[in-house]
């Protein structure tokens, strides 16, 4: 471990206060005016924007925090729901967000102990990039880290914590879309939150569009976020294609329920 990532490591365990703030300080007065100057996905903006203090928000691979961090000040804390399987970043997480409902699991389509693989990219543990896809070899993957993390139905999980509820379900699982839906359908049909999902066709051997398709069947739409004026506008097969392409930034297909 290098010198910089011990010191980290020491700052969030004594200061977690004073780590939070220097960690998510790229986070600090984001806006559309300057979130792609930031390099930073505009649907952090627009989510925040669209959400109110009585909106339950589940955090389907909370990853990083950042979109716990935005919308901390926003949603009672009661209201935040965040899943991530990396038991280091959920331990990270739970010192940096101890408020929120914060749980060590992946969703998917069972409830069983899985295999979790975290890539190697560039000599460094990719974090953000750990997945239930195992057998998917992903750009720039050296070498991997395997553990046994515990994966549950979503459905299942909703109905033992008597969800009435719920109102934006943002879901990055690096591959492993279809099993998370396929875990939630009941919830979808019952709550028709709106969904965000993350979606690159590196992860996947069928074409992204296909299993778009096959989410609307749900009772959704599929959009996107406008980066011109930061409006939601019906997909198509040639923005789904420029969006989901290898290390497009901002790949975010978003899902309304239909009236």
């Amino acid at each position: 471990m290098k010198l910089a990532d011990k010191f980290s490591e020491y700052l969030l365990e004594i200061f977690p206060s004073f780590y939070k703030k220097k960690y998510y300080q790229f986070l600090e007065n984001v806006n559309f005016d300057n979130v792609l100057d930031k390099n930073l996905d505009p649907e952090l903006v627009w989510v925040k924007n669209i959400l109110n203090a009585d909106s339950v928000f589940i955090d389907i691979g909370a990853s990083s925090g950042k979109y716990l961090k935005m919308l901390e000040d926003v949603l009672q804390p009661e209201n935040i729901y965040a899943f991530e399987p990396n038991l280091t970043s959920y331990k990270r997480l739970k010192k940096l967000f101890p408020s929120i409902n914060l749980h060590p699991y992946a969703l998917s389509s069972k409830n069983e102990l899985v295999n979790y693989k975290i890539p190697i990219i560039n000599q460094r543990v990719a974090h953000y990039k750990g997945t239930l896809q195992i057998d998917v070899k992903i750009e720039g993957e050296e070498k991997s880290i395997r553990q046994k993390v515990i994966s549950k139905r979503f459905d299942d999980w909703a109905e033992k914590n008597l969800f009435k509820k719920i109102d934006f379900i943002k879901i990055d699982v690096e591959g492993n879309e279809a099993y998370t839906l396929a875990g939630m359908v009941d919830t979808l049909l019952r709550c028709h939150p709106i969904l965000m999902i993350e979606m690159q066709q590196q992860h996947h051997k069928r074409p992204v569009w296909e299993y778009i398709q096959y989410f609307e069947r749900y009772g959704y739409l599929a959009h996107y976020l406008d980066k011109n004026n930061f409006n939601l506008k019906p997909l198509t097969l040639e923005k789904c294609q420029e969006k989901c392409a290898i290390n497009t930034p901002h790949n975010h297909i978003i899902f309304i329920p239909k009236k």
